[in-house]
């Protein structure tokens, strides 16, 4: 490891990064020195210009451009305390699209189609407490409060505790769990090495599975059991406040997403034009010459009646 990548990886420790971020960040100034041919104390403004035009021609992903971005500016604003070098270079906007969420009917079956009490357990904690992948993988059986009803996040996105939905239901699965599988190490999902826990692999492999075994052909994730933890809350009248607690969102910008995706929350909107006191009937348009009078009352609506829908 060269001094430039020793020390740059250093401070993304002392801050407290999570491990995941430092790995991306310190591949993003291996790319840059490769590419320059030399550490990159001395790069020049136009010289990151340069190589980050050069990666986007390459038609690499939005998302992945953001990371080169935001790890040149650790590296230069943070590590090098050169902060003209990234002056006027903004990361590329990304295109937000509402989250693909499963329906009530496709969690059932998913559920039911798990091939492993370590994957059921885990899928009912992803839709049942909202937890990310990361989180339900490093669960240990202490952080289960039954006497609180909470689920004790220790370390969630950022480093943040915080504490999670622990409904009667989820306490009674989990605790069949426990009963059926017995883990002998210091986590509530172990690995196959059982002082290890779960590798994300294999619950991503577990939800993969059990859609195919259940007959969902459209992309199913772990991360999609969260949103469905999330948009269904929204659907039972919950507000975005508490959404925004439960998953451990630091912006309530996050969580307004599920605003796109829960129809029933649209559907308790009451439109303003529903408010207006009684109106007098429409005016009626006079006959228009090229079609005959009457004509427009016998084609069928564009739009089926509510009760028809």
């Amino acid at each position: 490891m060269t001094s430039l990548m020793h020390r740059f990886h250093e401070d993304l420790e002392i801050r407290g990064l999570a491990a995941k971020t430092i790995k991306g960040y310190t591949s993003v100034l291996r790319r840059f020195q490769t590419h320059l041919g030399r550490e990159a104390h001395d790069a020049t403004p136009q010289e990151v210009r340069d190589w980050l035009a050069a990666e986007r021609r390459r038609g690499l992903s939005t998302s992945y451009l953001r990371i080169l971005v935001a790890g040149l500016r650790y590296l230069f604003v943070h590590t090098l305390d050169r902060r003209e070098v990234m002056a006027g270079i903004r990361p590329p906007q990304v295109i937000t699209r509402p989250p693909d969420v499963p329906t009530r009917g496709e969690v059932v079956r998913l559920l039911n189609h798990a091939r492993t009490p370590v994957v059921r357990a885990a899928m009912e904690v992803f839709y049942g407490a909202g937890l990310r992948l990361r989180e339900v993988t490093k669960l240990e059986p202490r952080d289960i409060d039954a006497g609180a009803g909470v689920i004790h996040v220790r370390r969630g996105k950022g480093g943040r505790p915080r504490r999670a939905l622990l409904s009667d239901r989820l306490l009674a699965a989990l605790r069949h769990y426990w009963r059926e599988t017995r883990p002998s190490g210091p986590w509530l999902f172990p690995g196959r090495d059982p002082m290890g826990h779960v590798h994300a692999r294999t619950l991503h492999r577990g939800v993969r599975l059990a859609a195919s075994d259940a007959g969902i052909h459209r992309r199913i994730t772990t991360h999609s059991l969260r949103h469905a933890f999330a948009t269904h809350l929204l659907e039972a009248g919950t507000d975005l406040r508490t959404i925004q607690l439960l998953l451990g969102h630091k912006s309530l910008a996050s969580t307004e997403v599920y605003l796109h995706v829960s129809n029933a929350h649209l559907r308790r909107a009451t439109s303003p034009l529903d408010r207006l006191p009684q109106l007098s009937p429409p005016p009626i348009a006079p006959p228009r010459r090229s079609r005959p009078r009457g004509l427009f009352e016998t084609l069928p609506l564009p739009f089926p009646a509510p009760h028809a829908a």
